[in-house]
């Protein structure tokens, strides 16, 4: 499964590798924190012109910032990476990195862990993440307690969904880093142009970012009403297991999306497709 190969792959950072060292401690070309500067001034005039909306914004604030952290610090990454990539190759430094015994693809990793370690961004953004999921957790304690003192088919139906959607906020995160680092090395791969590589991965993650979550709204909106229309008068059980259901959709449709962009990267350097498999090990070279 590419998703838990590389996920764990992640975990474990080619720290004893000389060029990680280099990738982790250079400076990024652009700081996360303007993106977010961005994003707040854009939700502020959204406030002014829109004041309508302040509070439906502030009830969904934990999931939007949720998926926000996954997306917005995935467009950074995605924007460091390739950009990088693609500087080596325009002063021919790249290639003669590719032609160490470990290999082009095994390059490429490591710069893209190297610069999701750089300044504890990949802590941070996971820090984040864990976050939310607690305040998640915190309001699933209340719907259990009031699922022991009163079951009913609303509160086993919205506890079902807030675990759904606990799911998707977790597998969400792993894989939208791992989709971000592997659309920024084929992009980086494909041009020599620094603000080109830069823009069309950014593009490029945003797009199948965008693509994915409107896949998963069509299947909430268009399965949940349909069952919940057939069975809440019938039997709770099709009500506990729609969520789960549509989340391991949502993930398998993710995971489609990285095996093809691992499969594209190995193709295109010319790589071992086992060396997913050994990743995790070069933290031990």
């Amino acid at each position: 499964m590419t998703t838990w190969h590389l996920w764990r792959a992640l975990h474990f950072p080619p720290i004893c590798h000389p060029l990680f060292d280099r990738i982790s401690a250079a400076h990024n070309a652009v700081d996360p924190r303007l993106l977010w500067g961005a994003l707040s001034c854009l939700i502020v005039g959204v406030l002014i012109l829109f004041p309508g909306v302040f509070i439906p914004l502030l009830l969904l604030a934990p999931l939007l910032y949720t998926l926000l952290n996954a997306t917005l610090n995935g467009m950074n990454w995605a924007f460091n990476v390739s950009g990088l990539i693609a500087l080596m190759r325009s002063q021919n430094a790249y290639e003669v990195l590719c032609l160490i015994p470990d290999g082009a693809l095994t390059v490429n990793w490591v710069i893209y862990v190297g610069r999701l370690y750089h300044d504890e961004a990949f802590a941070k953004s996971r820090s984040d993440m864990f976050a939310s999921l607690q305040l998640m957790a915190l309001i699933g304690f209340g719907i259990l307690l009031g699922m022991l003192m009163m079951p009913t088919a609303e509160l086993i139906e919205g506890f079902s969904l807030l675990l759904a959607l606990m799911a998707v906020v977790y597998l969400d995160y792993m894989q939208s880093v791992m989709t971000s680092g592997l659309v920024a090395l084929l992009v980086g791969n494909l041009t020599r142009h620094v603000a080109d590589a830069r823009m069309w991965a950014v593009a490029a993650f945003g797009l199948i970012q965008t693509a994915l979550y409107l896949a998963l709204i069509v299947l909430v909106l268009v399965i949940v009403p349909a069952v919940h229309t057939r069975f809440i008068n019938v039997h709770w059980l099709p009500l506990l297991l729609t969520p789960p259901l549509i989340v391991l959709a949502f993930c398998a449709l993710r995971e489609l999306v990285l095996a093809a962009l691992w499969a594209r990267l190995s193709a295109l350097l010319n790589a071992d497709h086992g060396l997913i498999h050994r990743l995790d090990r070069l933290a031990r070279i």
